[in-house]
């Protein structure tokens, strides 16, 4: 499979948003990890694995389900 784009980001930003680059290269981007300017690191997709669109697409995240409520106080930290 062929890259779609390249970027380059430094070593903080790579570190800040790990997650948002790898769905980046989930899409085809190759991203060159730098260290003062200087290419320390490349991530791309694997070849041979294909991304399978639409796997989750009928998934829906509840409602609230991020909030901290008193019970999770009390599962968390005991009575």
């Amino acid at each position: 499979m062929v890259a779609t784009a390249t970027r380059s980001v430094g070593v903080y930003e790579a570190r800040s948003h790990f997650s948002k680059l790898l769905a980046e290269v989930e899409e085809g981007v190759e991203i060159t990890i730098t260290r003062h300017g200087t290419p320390v690191a490349q991530i791309s997709r694997p070849q041979g694995v294909e991304r399978k669109p639409g796997l989750c697409k009928d998934y829906v995240v509840p409602e609230g389900w991020d909030e901290w409520t008193e019970q999770d106080e009390k599962d968390w930290y005991g009575p």
